[in-house]
């Protein structure tokens, strides 16, 4: 995660010139989106897709991670490097939306729903069942 922040960072040098790696850190970031196949095999890996509900030019989404969090449910969190703007330096008002994929663990025939960490509103449904084949999902 820390190469997205030196990207950040050169671009805060180009235009005002920056601090250093030590003004950025790790932080969760919030998903807006996310999928899930239609019917995926069981025991196997499968991969979903994540969007970022609105990152802009201090830092964006550049991993996630699922966690089961209870029976049939499964956490998504979106994970990011974020870095502070030099003093007087203006960040323009963009909303950039950028894509990560990540893996569940192998997983048992079943219904689960796949929750973004942090969020009521955005979950999916990932239908795990013998004869499935679908192993991952675009946005």
């Amino acid at each position: 995660m820390r190469s997205t922040c030196w990207s950040i960072l050169a671009l805060c040098a180009l235009a005002a010139g920056c601090h250093s790696a030590a003004d950025c850190v790790d932080a969760a970031t919030p998903v807006g989106a996310l999928c899930a196949p239609a019917d995926a095999p069981p025991d196997t890996p499968i991969t979903l897709e994540a969007m970022e509900e609105c990152g802009g030019c201090t830092g964006s989404i550049s991993a996630c991670e699922i966690t089961a969090t209870s029976t049939g449910v499964l956490t998504l969190r979106g994970l990011g490097v974020f870095c502070e703007l030099p003093r007087n330096t203006a960040c323009a008002a963009v909303c950039s939306q950028s894509r990560v994929t990540c893996q569940t663990p192998p997983l048992a025939e079943g219904d689960y729903v796949v929750r973004a960490a942090g969020s009521s509103s955005v979950s999916v449904t990932l239908r795990v069942r013998q004869g499935g084949t679908a192993t991952a999902c675009t946005l």
